[in-house]
């Protein structure tokens, strides 16, 4: 319990899974993938540091990107279908 002024909160504890990092990671590689296509087809100059990214860099992060999201994906159904049996 957490005292704060005269109100009392409870505290419940939250279950990461790995389910839910497996979702999680699979978001923020398509957020990535949908970045480096902005960044191809768009045309986007994006800068780090000063320093201008080159085109080239975008086709192999979507490429790692796009690869990651794919295999989490699958482990994920690997493992669903595998505990529903």
């Amino acid at each position: 319990m957490l005292f704060v002024g005269r109100r009392t909160f409870r505290l419940e504890r939250r279950v990461i899974t790995k389910q839910s990092v497996r979702t999680l990671a699979v978001a923020i590689f398509t957020i990535v993938v949908l970045l480096c296509f902005l960044h191809l087809f768009m045309g986007y100059e994006v800068m780090i540091g000063g320093i201008i990214v080159p085109m080239w860099s975008s086709i192999l992060g979507t490429l790692i990107a796009a690869g990651m999201a794919v295999m989490l994906l699958r482990e994920s159904r690997e493992r669903t279908t595998c505990h529903s049996k």
